[in-house]
């Protein structure tokens, strides 16, 4: 059982109306973080890290398969779960002490004071919270945390998360951890090959050859 604060992470993408409301209350045992793409004003008790600082690859890479796929105009969630990944795996980089971390994908309804037992109930790295759909808990104590994230985070930045059927990134998530607890690797190879973008058009150029 980890005593340190659990931390509240809100990617957002919108930059001048960031849903700050989706925070509950501030807590002893928690602290509030928001991952932003531009500079923007929040209260007092939230922590700010922007996601574009240093002008990282892996966020040109995220919206530049936004705008392949039309993500935006389309509404296509890729794009949403892609960033919130990428805020995630920054996060961990820039503080080093977390350790547990409810990512907010939606208003929190559930009692914060909950949050506690469920990561203590936790068996995997990633969980959804019964009792909060919004909700979606990142333990990195776990066995094979850094793998499954870095994992997740791979089938965003290939393109591959556009190319699964019926998307979830729940369902992901399970998938990546069960391929990470059986340690089999070359079947998310495998995946990732089949769903990346182009990789109809090259499997044709290669029979043409």
């Amino acid at each position: 059982m980890s005593n340190a604060p659990i931390a509240m992470l809100l990617c957002s993408l919108d930059a001048h109306h960031p849903a700050l409301d989706w925070f509950p209350e501030p807590a002893v045992d928690t602290r509030h973080f928001l991952a932003v793409m531009a500079k923007t004003w929040v209260p007092k008790g939230i922590q700010v890290f922007n996601l574009a600082a240093n002008y990282p690859r892996e966020l040109a890479r995220i919206e530049s398969l936004a705008a392949i796929t039309e993500a935006r105009k389309l509404a296509r969630p890729q794009l949403w779960d892609s960033l919130q990944l990428f805020g995630l795996r920054q996060l961990l980089t820039l503080e080093r002490d977390v350790m547990q971390v409810a990512l907010l994908r939606g208003p929190m309804i559930a009692d914060p004071a909950s949050l506690r037992r469920a990561f203590d109930s936790q068996s995997q790295p990633f969980a959804s919270l019964a009792d909060d759909p919004a909700l979606l808990l990142f333990d990195r104590s776990k066995v094979g945390a850094e793998l499954t994230l870095s994992l997740a985070l791979d089938m965003a930045l290939s393109g591959a998360i556009y190319g699964l059927g019926a998307y979830r990134l729940e369902s992901l998530l399970d998938q990546v951890q069960q391929v990470v607890a059986g340690s089999q690797l070359d079947d998310l190879i495998e995946l990732q090959a089949e769903t990346a973008p182009g990789a109809d058009a090259a499997e044709r150029a290669s029979e043409d050859s």
